[in-house]
């Protein structure tokens, strides 16, 4: 077995994937979700709760603009899988209406006190690895590719947030550590409708 790191896709390329390929990270992010969250008191809402829905999160994030994927796969496989989308795509660092000022103003204004710029920043976007291929690095190794591939873009910071549970918690300030990322801290927790578990933070692409 050789996992394969397909090159990033965007645009009218990412925008025509079928509706099998983006059922295909549909399936991967449902079952890991359930997998991982089994049996564990979830922090906040609970994302992805069907394979229908998390196949139409994947489906409808292809048809933004500035947005890109990177795909891993065993033959013809999808095997792992990271979208990225800038940050204007966050309520938490763009806020659309009054509501979502009150609720999430407080959030962006953190951001921008770090002397980080909405423009050159990341929301966190769908990423999942396949849970039979669990502990052969994939999941590290899409975000690595996507990191150096943000980087190239231009963009600068990733904002932090969009976890459910201690373990998920656990397994990225892991990832962090040993990667040489040093995340950046608020004392603000993270909203319960967008993960729910920890503190809202952002870092730095090196």
């Amino acid at each position: 077995m050789t996992i394969e790191y397909r090159d990033p896709i965007d645009g009218e390329e990412m925008a025509n994937l079928s509706q099998a390929e983006t059922d295909e990270m549909g399936s991967i992010l449902y079952e890991v979700r359930k997998h991982n969250l089994a049996g564990k008191i979830v922090a906040g809402n609970q994302k992805h709760h069907t394979e229908e829905v998390a196949g139409l999160a994947c489906k409808s994030i292809t048809k933004l603009d500035d947005v890109f994927l990177i795909r891993a796969f065993d033959g013809d496989k999808c095997v792992g899988f990271r979208f990225i989308k800038p940050a204007k795509y966050s309520s938490l660092a763009t806020p659309r209406n009054s509501e979502e000022e009150s609720k999430y103003g407080h959030i962006r204004d953190w951001w921008l006190s770090q002397g980080l710029k909405i423009s050159e920043g990341l929301a966190p976007g769908l990423f999942a690895a396949h849970k039979d291929y669990a502990g052969q690095g994939i999941a590290s190794t899409v975000r690595n590719l996507c990191n150096v591939e943000s980087k190239r873009r231009g963009y600068v910071w990733i904002a932090g947030h969009d976890i459910e549970d201690k373990s998920r918690w656990d397994w990225t300030m892991h990832y962090y550590q040993k990667n040489g990322i040093v995340p950046v801290f608020s004392d603000i927790d993270c909203p319960n409708e967008l993960g729910g578990y920890g503190k809202i933070y952002y870092y730095k692409l090196v």
